[in-house]
């Protein structure tokens, strides 16, 4: 019976490390697609420097949203083995 609650308890702090990885990376891809755009639409008028900064840093927080959402389906992964090891 203790061994049971110690995974729910595992398996509920797997879920929230997951959630705040997924709604970092919404947040991420959020940011990467705004940051790319004002690189678009500045990148004539403020010149070539501009336009890579602002599209080097929206590259950043993509691959940070593609790295939450990996981290995020593996927390996944490993709550959904423990809801498994409990039903049996």
């Amino acid at each position: 019976m203790i061994e049971q609650v110690n995974r729910v308890e595992k398996q509920a702090v797997l879920l929230f490390r997951a959630l705040h990885s997924i709604y970092v990376a919404l947040g991420a891809f959020a940011a990467a697609t705004l940051v790319t755009l004002l690189g678009a639409v500045r990148g004539p008028f403020q010149g070539a420097v501009w336009f890579r900064r602002l599209v080097g840093l929206g590259l950043v927080m993509g691959f940070g949203g593609v790295g939450g959402l990996m981290f995020g389906s593996v927390r996944l992964f490993q709550a959904t083995r423990l809801s498994l090891i409990n039903i049996r």
